[in-house]
């Protein structure tokens, strides 16, 4: 069983990696591509009561930051459908948004539960902040 416990640790070591270098890179490539969005953020959780279903963690949509104004909350995140630009602009942040929300399992190794993740595009890290959802 001890060795058992080594090799799923080397797995979810090497599981981290890949997923980082796969995410990370979809990312510079969004930056690159799209050099008015400045950041990408998400939350990520499991929830406390789901109406009697399971609670099952989960990633939220993300939203891109574009400028300083804007969003709902007036920081310039925006979710990809509320950004007014021309179809090919708005499909590369829908291909960065289906790219997050297809990775939930590798995200919860990365980051954790109940977080908000931000990635910046001049920052090689992920912001990982503590997230209180209700």
């Amino acid at each position: 069983m001890k060795e058992f416990k080594v090799k799923m640790e080397e797995t979810k070591k090497q599981m981290v990696e890949v997923g980082k270098v796969a995410l990370f890179g979809e990312f510079k490539k969004l930056f690159e591509e799209r050099s008015e969005v400045e950041a990408v953020r998400w939350t990520q959780y499991t929830p406390y009561f789901n109406d009697g279903e399971p609670c099952v963690f989960r990633v939220n949509e993300p939203m891109f930051k574009i400028g300083e104004d804007g969003g709902d909350y007036g920081d310039g995140f925006v979710y990809e459908y509320e950004y007014g630009r021309e179809t090919k602009e708005r499909e590369q942040l829908s291909d960065a948004a289906r790219a997050v929300e297809s990775c939930e399992e590798i995200l919860q190794v990365l980051f954790g539960d109940h977080c908000q993740v931000t990635i910046w595009r001049d920052n090689p890290e992920a912001e990982v902040e503590e997230y209180s959802h209700d």
